[in-house]
């Protein structure tokens, strides 16, 4: 068992450096391009485009898996991601970035699945649960200090694109070191988009609105607080607040789900998210503190919506359906994404900065009355017959076989570290002797 938290801490740090760099380029770029007068629907445009190539990501890394392996994967796909930070700034311009960005989304499609499968692989049945709370703790906190990381520098130098290039490489600093045996992921079977629909609608439309509206405020969100006359420093607390609060409130909105008729309580998240997102539409300019206080109301309702769709479906789903459901409600996600960006940015360069939040509050208001109409479709499980909630990273398809309503076909391999040859010069004819450590 100790080998196994070794491995883990060597997974979690890799995985997390990822995750900061990751949320640091995001909010670097569209801060970068607000400087530079991009309109706003380019800006949408390039940063969809991530998007796009993290989709194909979770779709092909398993080929240079199969190839060359884990680590070996993982060192190429690092440093290419590396290589497309230190690019942005040499070809500034909106097709080149966008371009990178798709290359970047591959990338870290192929670097989570990598470690999530890995990490999957690795782990006992009887602390899954426990496993995935804290890969989801590290999560958050990973992207939240990334924000905070945009303080380091001025976002028109160079220097936190070099950050950025330093946190991707770094992260392969404990993946590469580490003597754990590698698994080979299974990319699994998985559901179409259609087959999910008819399990769960309501599934399908919390997870696809749920990509919508958070990659809108993740991508545009440093732009909106940029274009409302906020510094640097107060755009990266603007981000860090909400992710921080999305993390804080999941468990008690889980937890209350698993114990009322869990459409009411996503009605409530809805009218919450909705009611923040219009707030700050309509009342326009507010004191930091006070939009403050709604971005940590949005965020903490907002970030939830993936979780209780993915559970909402689960509540109808087979058991042994519930990896490739989770799998299919991440490419719905995944999907809305690439949708949302574009979409509020069009409003956001029609109306002004505060379309990004029209577009939330439109989102979410809508997706309210279409629960309402699916309430009157069908009948509310009783609570004990609910699965239970349980909060999903959405990154990619590998973290969804760590979750504990999923029973595993087998356990884990077990833990093989292999120790360089010693030699017995006492004995110079001797065989070599290898060391296996359990």
């Amino acid at each position: 068992m100790f080998q196994v938290l070794l491995v883990l801490v060597a997974l979690f740090a890799g995985t997390g450096l990822l995750i900061t760099g990751n949320g640091l380029f995001t909010t670097l770029l569209a801060v970068r391009m607000g400087i530079a007068d991009i309109p706003e629907l380019y800006v949408g445009l390039v940063l969809a485009c991530y998007a796009v190539g993290f989709i194909l990501g979770t779709r092909f890394c398993y080929w240079f898996v199969g190839r060359v392996g884990h680590i070996r994967s993982f060192a190429a796909l690092a440093a290419l991601a590396s290589c497309t930070a230190l690019l942005h700034p040499v070809f500034e311009s909106p097709i080149a970035w966008g371009f990178l960005r798709v290359v970047t989304g591959f990338c870290a499609a192929a670097l989570y699945t990598i470690a999530e499968s890995w990490i999957n692989a690795k782990v006992p049945n009887e602390v899954r649960g426990r496993v995935l709370s804290l890969y989801m703790v590290t999560s958050f906190v990973a992207l939240s200090s990334g924000q905070l990381l945009l303080n380091l520098s001025e976002p028109t130098t160079f220097v936190l694109f070099s950050v950025v290039a330093m946190l991707f490489s770094v992260s392969l600093v404990p993946i590469a070191l580490t003597r754990m045996e590698a698994p080979i992921p299974d990319p699994g079977e998985r559901l179409g988009i259609f087959a999910l629909m008819r399990i769960s609608p309501l599934g399908v439309a919390l997870c696809f609105s749920s990509g919508a509206i958070n990659a809108s405020f993740f991508n545009l969100g440093p732009l909106f607080a940029q274009k409302s006359g906020f510094d640097t420093g107060q755009v990266s607390i603007f981000m860090a607040v909400a992710i921080f609060a999305g993390l804080v409130v999941q468990w008690p909105i889980g937890w209350l789900s698993d114990r009322l008729d869990r459409r009411k309580v996503v009605l409530w998240v809805l009218a919450g998210a909705a009611m923040a997102s219009l707030t700050v539409a309509i009342v326009g300019n507010l004191s930091f503190a006070m939009l403050l206080s709604l971005v940590a109301i949005y965020g903490g309702m907002a970030f939830t919506l993936y979780g209780q769709g993915l559970t909402h479906a689960n509540d109808y789903a087979e058991s042994t359906q519930l990896v490739s459901v989770s799998a299919g409600l991440l490419f719905a996600y995944g999907v809305g994404a690439v949708v949302g960006p574009v979409t509020a940015s069009a409003m956001m360069a029609a109306i002004g900065p505060f379309g990004l939040f029209v577009f939330t509050g439109g989102v979410t208001a809508g997706l309210a009355v279409f629960l309402v109409f699916r309430m009157t479709r069908r009948e509310p499980l009783p609570a004990e017959d609910q699965t239970p909630f349980s909060a999903m990273p959405t990154t990619t398809p590998a973290i969804a076989e760590l979750d504990p309503r999923a029973e595993p076909e087998e356990e884990p391999s077990e833990v093989l570290v292999e120790e360089p040859e010693v030699l017995d010069w006492g004995r110079a004819q001797a065989s070599r002797l290898p060391w296996s450590v359990r």
